[in-house]
């Protein structure tokens, strides 16, 4: 599938983001994290063990042409040892030159780089060029795929989740107003509802949610142009029955055109690394 494509698939649903009109900005963003903790992520799969989530980092890396060979001990103190020796010659050639490298001391450089990539080579990796698109996309899978693996650190019990500081409250504030202010310039509005109605409305949408990230999942498989096109329409069809079930509780939005929808999509994916960036440190993983 093309990167178009594989945005609109994975873009959140309309319902989240009017979720954060009830919430706030970090109630909307803890609900793209309930999300996944569900099994329910833009990663493909839904397995939250250490495992599954290693070989989900290795299929994404493979897919843009990666190669992580998997390396004995012994191997591994090998590779380590000619490394070693490498970054002596790159400590001597940046202390002889200081802040400003002459153009040999970088020539020097860019053949140690020469060097280090061929012992990765020799061991086995493959690191291919990737333009500035691929890496983008790549780039989102990776931090869903973070976000999954603190998950499990934290359901595993490795890490909590105490009390933010001063600093990382004010950091959240700072995600609240940027937040605010893209729903205001959206014209996105909502009424205030009941913990009872608020309890209603997802149990109603739960189910939604399911269906649409089982049919995400199936993208990061080999799709004919009809499987695809097929799910395509059940996609939509889904995004249409959630906002009908939010508008029974009086929640609504303006209506989008693709090209808004694709930036306000944009936009809020950068509030919730934002917000997971947060998250991971005021983590205690001692």
């Amino acid at each position: 599938m093309s990167t178009k494509d594989n945005q609109t698939k994975r873009r959140l649903p309309i319902y989240v983001v009017l979720a954060g009109l009830l919430l706030g900005s970090a109630g909307a963003l803890m609900t793209v994290n309930a999300y996944t903790q569900e099994g329910q992520d833009a990663v493909s799969g839904g397995d939250h063990s250490y495992e599954g989530i290693m070989a989900q980092y290795d299929a994404i890396m493979a897919s843009y042409g990666f190669k992580l060979p998997e390396l004995t001990e012994e191997q591994a103190a090998e590779m380590d040892a000619e490394f070693a020796e490498l970054d002596t010659e790159y400590e001597k050639v940046l202390a002889e030159g200081g802040d400003d490298l002459t153009a040999e001391q970088e020539d020097a450089l860019a053949e140690l780089d020469k060097k280090r990539d061929a012992i990765l080579e020799s061991y086995g990796f493959k690191f291919p060029k990737l333009t500035d698109a691929q890496v983008a996309e790549m780039d989102e899978k990776l931090g869903w795929l973070g976000a999954k693996f603190m998950e499990y650190l934290v359901q595993s019990g490795y890490c909590h989740f105490g009390d933010p500081t001063p600093e990382l409250e004010e950091r959240f504030e700072l995600v609240d107003k940027q937040y605010n202010a893209i729903l205001q310039e959206y014209g996105l509005k909502h009424p205030e509802l009941t913990d009872a109605q608020l309890a209603e409305m997802n149990k109603r949408l739960s189910p939604l949610d399911k269906e649409y990230e089982e049919i995400i999942s199936k993208f990061d498989g080999e799709l004919t142009e009809s499987e695809a096109a097929e799910l395509k329409l059940r996609l939509n069809a889904l995004d249409a029955e959630m906002v009908s079930v939010m508008a029974e509780f009086g929640i609504a939005g303006p209506q989008l055109t693709e090209a808004q929808f694709a930036e306000l999509d944009k936009r809020m994916y950068s509030l919730y690394e934002q917000y997971m960036a947060i998250l991971i440190d005021s983590a205690d993983c001692s």
